[in-house]
């Protein structure tokens, strides 16, 4: 019964002059169109490697496919302190096909808590053609993006490591236990 049904569908669309392979034509053509880019802006992300003690550096990469009014937001998470305050990295026109790195910094304190480090990154963008409405107000668009930059180890990783490589085992596996004995007696 299905298949009559189908045949009958295949056979009425035959009839109407819409032919399978001009269907198949028609899918291929709007596809690019259904899979058209969500926002007016393509953006990469990178940073140093986070240690403590030490100024973490990060950066973000902005590629505008639209004339735009663009702002640049960094929070950065450092575990035991929490979020950062909002810094505002950069504000500014791009034209359209235009590329801009835009850099941040922050210090990481040495007795910062193990686990990631990340950067929550907030772009606003804003055109005649690119904005978002709320109540009938116009606002600036924005794309939220979090990178997770590294993670801070534990600091007595180091310690015990060190005082591995000290005994010459670091490195390697060892086949049997190490048995220390103490002579209590003499």
């Amino acid at each position: 019964m299905v298949r009559v049904l189908e045949s009958l569908r295949v056979l009425e669309l035959h009839r109407k002059g819409l032919n399978p392979v001009l269907l198949i034509a028609l899918l291929c053509i709007t596809t690019p169109l259904i899979a058209a880019r969500l926002y007016p802006v393509d953006i990469d992300m990178g940073s140093s490697t986070p240690r403590r003690g030490e100024i973490f550096h990060y950066w973000i990469d902005i590629k505008a496919y639209s004339s735009l009014d663009v702002i640049v937001i960094a929070v950065i998470y450092v575990p035991g302190y929490g979020w950062s305050d909002l810094q505002e990295l950069w504000e500014g026109y791009m034209r359209a096909g235009e590329e801009k790195r835009v850099y941040g910094s922050f210090y990481i304190a040495s007795d910062a808590d193990v686990g990631s480090v990340v950067v929550w990154y907030k772009v606003l963008y804003y055109s005649p053609d690119y904005y978002e409405v709320m109540a009938g107000k116009k606002y600036h668009g924005d794309l939220d993006i979090t990178y997770v930059a590294g993670s801070l180890p534990d600091p007595n990783v180091e310690y015990w490591k060190a005082g591995g490589e000290l005994l010459g085992v670091s490195g390697r596996v060892l086949e049997r236990p190490v048995q220390l004995f103490i002579d209590v007696e003499g």
